[in-house]
C-alpha cells in the first residue's frame, strides 16, 4: 500500500479528533485531547516527510503536557519556542513552507494558557489555517479537509458560546 495512503489514513484518525476538539469548551480538555491529535498527525507528517510539521506536533505534545501541570510563564514559553525552532532547523525545514507549522505552534504556545475561550478559539482558527496550507503542500488531503472543518467547528462554537451568555 502506498505510504501516502497509509499516512492519510492515520491523519484521518487525527483529523477526526481535531474536529471534535472544536466542540470542547474548557481549555484544559482541549489541551488533553490535542495530545492524541498531535500524536496521530505527527506520525502522518513524518511518513509524508513533512519534518517541521512532525516536530511541531511533538513540541505541541510536550507544551500541552507542561501546560496541564502548571501555568506557562514567559521563560518556559520562550524555551518551547526555541526548542521547536532549533530542532526544526537541525532536522530540516522543508523550505519556506516548513515555517508554517512553526509559526502556528509559536502562536499557539504564546496563547496556550489564555483564560479567554474566545481568544483560544480565534487562535485555533488562525493556526489551523496555516496548517491547511502546509497539509495541502504535503498531500495530506484528509488533514486539509479536516482543517477546514476544524475552522468551521471552532467558529461555530465561539458564536454559540457568545449567544448563550
Amino acid at each position: 500500500m502506498n505510504i501516502t495512503i497509509i499516512a492519510n489514513m492515520i491523519s484521518l484518525l487525527g483529523a477526526i479528533v481535531m474536529v471534535g476538539i472544536g466542540l470542547i469548551k474548557e481549555n484544559k480538555h482541549v489541551l488533553e485531547v490535542q495530545c492524541l491529535q498531535f500524536t496521530l498527525m505527527g506520525i502522518a507528517n513524518f511518513m509524508l516527510k513533512a519534518t517541521s510539521g512532525g516536530i511541531s506536533n511533538i513540541v505541541g505534545i510536550l507544551r500541552n503536557l507542561y501546560s496541564l501541570k502548571k501555568p506557562m510563564e514567559t521563560p518556559v514559553k520562550i524555551g518551547f519556542i526555541v526548542l521547536q525552532v532549533a530542532i526544526s532547523l537541525l532536522a530540516g525545514m522543508n523550505g519556506l513552507i516548513g515555517w508554517l507549522p512553526i509559526i502556528a505552534t509559536v502562536i499557539f504556545t504564546i496563547f496556550v494558557d489564555t483564560k479567554n475561550p474566545y481568544v483560544m478559539k480565534g487562535v485555533i482558527v488562525f493556526t489551523v489555517g496555516l496548517w491547511f496550507i502546509y497539509d495541502m503542500h504535503f498531500h495530506n488531503y484528509t488533514a486539509s479537509l479536516f482543517d477546514i472543518m476544524t475552522i468551521v467547528s471552532n467558529t461555530f462554537t465561539a458564536i454559540k458560546m457568545y449567544f448563550s451568555r
